[in-house]
């Protein structure tokens, strides 16, 4: 294995600034001891009188990074020093140890991870979308309500709407607040759209028939959004209605968690939280009051090699998890891996998507979900597979549009990408009387 080499407080390829120790002791406990007075050294005094400053070390052997408990003779007896990573982000709280670099340690001791086993498989497909029937009535297909959209963000809600309604849902319903209604409603005539105010209050959303819910995406962060916010969560949860919580839905939500923090456990529906990595972040931050250090790492640098993508993912998997079973409801982390976790279940997606990272991608997925959260009966499956969807979305567009692609341009191909992936379940029917 190449070692890593530390050229005047830089590491080699990489503009993190860094500090080497050698170690001073061949003992195992001295060692550990050892590591504390660094990490004396370099975080919070405050964060050093808990235990939590174990949460800021992060070890590295090859490409597996492992956490601070799983740290054995074995792997310190292999190692000659310790880098500190010093991140200089002004979005963290504190310099953090983010790795141990053991270079010394033989290739073939370090396994390759099969993630194989994560994902969701083509003949597990069908099972995310309903056979079509000519005898369906109007509506069998979902009734999502999409609360969404803003003065500021209307662009998010016509995204979200028109993904919704080409991932297969027979109605769209949408809710809105500030003045932009006429713009929403423009984008297409399949919307049924609402302002949230004198003329449509919970009273009236309560009557509305619609059988899932999408909250946050646009939805911004003001005093009528918070209003809207918790007035539609405290409806889907009293109608027990399969709800996707994204963007600024998330912040709201990370607001109720302060005030009770069990107000997710038990639930009689489900729930798909949809973070990125930075509302990830603030969410783990705001339940453990420690930060996802081990996911962070993850996707601080993934390996690239030809058509190969080289990732460690299962400690970002864990944090996840981790996550997942605090708050007891599915946990979808969007990247260019995106991680679902539910009741111990992990996927993972297989496709990698577009090239461009263009804004708007995420308010899309949530729209597919929307949609999806109607049907099937394993939610962590139906979460990949609109990842999935919006991937291979991604990908048609670019093939097309190049630098240009913009969200908008996905939207036109997410029926042909859901054809392709479950043919068996939507063909047409060439009927005739007997």
């Amino acid at each position: 294995m190449p070692q890593i080499e530390v050229h005047d407080g830089k590491l080699e390829n990489d503009r993190t600034t860094v500090i080497q120790y050698d170690w001073k002791s061949e003992d195992f406990n001295q060692r550990m001891n050892e590591i504390r007075l660094i990490a004396e050294q370099h975080l919070r005094v405050e964060l050093m009188q808990t235990d939590r400053w174990v949460a800021n070390i992060q070890f590295r052997v090859g490409k597996r990074v492992i956490i601070f408990d799983e740290i054995s003779n074995v792997l310190l007896s292999q190692t000659r020093s310790i880098i500190v990573f010093k991140d200089l982000s002004p979005h963290n709280l504190s310099v953090l140890i983010k790795k141990v670099l053991i270079d010394e340690t033989p290739a073939q001791n370090v396994k390759t991870i099969n993630y194989s086993k994560y994902f969701l498989r083509s003949a597990e497909f069908c099972n995310c979308i309903p056979r079509l029937s000519p005898v369906n009535s109007k509506g069998k297909g979902g009734r999502p309500l999409l609360v969404v959209g803003s003065q500021k963000y209307h662009g998010a809600a016509i995204l979200s709407a028109l993904a919704c309604s080409r991932t297969g849902s027979d109605y769209t319903y949408l809710i809105t607040h500030g003045d932009k209604l006429n713009v929403i409603s423009q984008a297409s005539p399949d919307i049924i759209t609402q302002t949230y105010g004198p003329l449509c209050q919970k009273e009236d959303v309560m009557k509305l028939p619609f059988t899932s819910a999408l909250i946050g995406s646009g939805l911004d962060r003001n005093e009528s959004a918070q209003k809207l916010f918790f007035d539609t969560f405290e409806i889907t949860q009293a109608r027990k209605t399969p709800l996707v919580i994204d963007a600024d839905g998330l912040h709201f939500l990370g607001v109720v968690l302060k005030q009770k923090p069990d107000i997710l456990q038990n639930l009689q529906f489900p729930l798909i939280l949809t973070p990125n990595q930075r509302e990830f972040n603030n969410l783990y931050l705001r339940i453990f009051n420690e930060e996802a250090v081990g996911y962070n790492i993850v996707f601080l640098s993934p390996e690239v090699n030809g058509h190969y993508v080289k990732i460690d993912l299962e400690p970002a998997i864990a944090q996840v998890k981790k996550l997942a079973d605090k708050l007891e409801c599915c946990i979808l982390v969007k990247n260019i891996v995106d991680i679902c976790c539910y009741k111990g279940h992990v996927r993972i997606t297989k496709t990698f998507g577009q090239p461009k990272r263009c804004s708007g991608q995420g308010d899309l997925l949530g729209g597919v979900l929307a949609c999806l959260i109607n049907w099937g009966t394993n939610i962590c499956d139906q979460a990949i597979f609109g990842c999935e969807v919006v991937k291979r979305a991604g990908a048609k567009a670019y093939a097309k549009h190049k630098l240009g692609t913009v969200a908008y341009d996905l939207i036109a191909e997410i029926p042909d990408v859901i054809y392709e992936m479950v043919p068996e379940n939507l063909q047409g029917y060439d009927l005739t009387w007997e």
